[in-house]
């Protein structure tokens, strides 16, 4: 068992210290770089957080959708090779699986962004 602060917990100090400390006191042309790193480092806090799931939860939609076994990786490499050989063209589960997707990156990139 780890002791606390867990990795999560620095992470988020690091960050607020970066942002809240010494963003301010940076010389303007390195404020939009630190900005940069601190959204990084909230994308991290956020996937940490959020564990494996999403991922796991696409590989086995990719893996029915294709009938095919393999890391996600892999499905989506095969994924993407059907799609750009019209092998999904107007299928409703590979959208539904596209949709899905791309709405569980957005809510680890960009929570703020509506997908409705």
């Amino acid at each position: 068992m780890r002791d606390k602060p867990d990795i999560a917990d620095l992470l988020e100090t690091a960050r607020t210290t970066l942002m809240d400390d010494l963003l301010p006191g940076l010389p303007p042309e390195h404020r939009y770089r630190a900005h940069l790193v601190g959204a990084a480092m909230a994308t991290a806090s956020r996937e940490l957080a959020a564990g494996d799931t999403w991922q796991e939860a696409e590989r086995a939609a990719l893996a029915r959708l294709l009938g095919a076994e393999g890391d996600l990786e892999t499905l989506n490499r095969a994924f993407a090779a059907s799609l750009r050989a019209g092998a999904f063209d107007g299928s409703e589960q590979a959208y539904a699986v596209l949709v899905r997707s791309t709405a569980a990156r957005l809510a680890e990139c960009n929570p703020g962004y509506e997908t409705a």
